[in-house]
């Protein structure tokens, strides 16, 4: 009986992989509904052989399809289960990944003040995971974030972080990116 209940997790998680790249793949064809149902399908598979990291990431992909078809709110609610999956299993990367999703599904919305709080969630988390490119993305989001809520100056200083941050590790594309947010942020300051 025990190797049919391991057989039946292995089974659990291959179906689950297989769901979740079918998801992608109906997203490549732009069917969302179909990416959905898919992504929902993975999610159950891999809750059932008990992979949290497979779940997590699957429900971030789920949010992520959301969030580009527009429907942001129910993106957050995938996005926040997902995060507390990820925290739980001591997934840290997934965890950082998300979180910064997450904090992007806020500003979508325009809520602010829950996005500065996720970006700051995925900086720890990067920081803790060593992943020092979802690190900075954060760093980056967090300063457009702190624009938009008004703190031009703190706004204008974690941008600078960030392109410094970016420059010193070599990512010449996120440096470029948080480069060009600094001084989009700097004009708008000036008008």
């Amino acid at each position: 009986m025990a190797a049919s209940i391991g057989q039946h997790s292995v089974d659990a998680r291959a179906h689950g992989k297989s769901f979740f790249a079918i998801g992608a793949v109906w997203e490549d064809f732009n069917q969302t509904d179909r990416a959905i149902a898919a992504y929902r399908r993975a999610a159950s598979l891999f809750r059932q052989a008990q992979v949290p990291e497979g779940e997590a990431r699957v429900l971030g992909r789920w949010a992520q399809t959301l969030v580009a078809a527009g429907n942001s709110r129910p993106a957050i609610c995938l996005y926040l289960r997902a995060l507390r999956i990820a925290e739980g299993a001591n997934e840290i990367k997934v965890a950082a990944q998300i979180a910064n999703s997450l904090g992007n599904a806020y500003r979508k919305v325009a809520a602010f003040r829950p996005a500065r709080k996720f970006f700051i969630i995925a900086m720890q988390h990067s920081r803790n995971a060593g992943e020092a490119e979802i690190e900075c993305t954060a760093h980056g989001n967090l300063g457009l974030t702190e624009f938009e809520l008004g703190q031009f100056s703190r706004a204008e200083l974690t941008l600078r972080e960030a392109a410094a941050t970016a420059n010193n590790l070599g990512l010449t594309r996120l440096e470029a990116s948080h480069t060009g947010d600094l001084g989009n942020a700097l004009r708008a300051m000036d008008t």
